[in-house]
């Protein structure tokens, strides 16, 4: 459905008395519209992702965690709420705790010791992963850059075998008005042949 604004909603739905109070009059408006909040992954995808950040930059604030996570492509969290919500439910699984950073005067996120080794096995994974996603990148690249170089030499020895018939054509009826001028082309030999291949001779000399 298009977004639409409050009062759009409001004047459109015709359900609602004027002297009803705003908020139960919009919330009548939304449930009319069947307009839900959109539901936030906190499960394990983005769990991990944010634990991995939090055990690069511990002692991290919320701001400067979120900070850090907005700079990457693949982040899977929509906003500073989505953040919270999934360190809440990493908090309550027991992956991390809060203590206050007596120089910053903040609360800051910190992996619990006893899972410090569970989350350096998530970074190494992530890190095996990528490596390995990234070679095969660059293995996928090099066949395209294959597939292309052939398809490439395809087309230039298509055309070079063009240019040397058309080639042997001119010197053909060249031969048949002016044999003193068909002799001294560089590519016709004494034989009365040709050497297509000439040019190559000449510009290692």
């Amino acid at each position: 459905m298009p977004y639409r604004p409050e009062r759009e909603m409001l004047k459109n739905f015709h359900g609602a008395a004027h002297e009803i109070p705003y908020k139960r009059k919009l919330n009548m408006v939304l449930k009319g519209y069947r307009v839900n909040g959109t539901p936030r992954d906190v499960g394990e995808i983005p769990r991990k992702y944010v634990l991995r950040f939090i055990l690069l930059h511990q002692p991290v604030t919320y701001n400067t965690l979120w900070e850090a996570l907005k700079t990457q492509k693949d982040v899977p969290l929509d906003s500073m709420t989505h953040l919270r919500l999934v360190v809440k439910m990493a908090r309550h699984e027991d992956w991390v705790y809060m203590e206050k950073d007596q120089d910053a005067n903040e609360m800051c996120l910190n992996i619990k010791h006893d899972k410090l080794n569970d989350v350096q096995q998530m970074v190494y994974e992530h890190q095996e992963a990528q490596r390995l996603a990234n070679e095969q990148k660059a293995l996928e690249e090099a066949r395209v850059d294959a597939i292309k170089k052939e398809e490439i030499d395809e087309i230039q020895s298509v055309h070079l075998d063009n240019l040397q018939r058309e080639l042997i054509e001119v010197a053909e009826k060249l031969k048949k008005y002016d044999v003193n001028y068909h002799s001294s082309l560089p590519y016709a030999t004494p034989e009365g042949g040709y050497d297509l291949f000439w040019y190559k001779k000449a510009s290692s000399q």
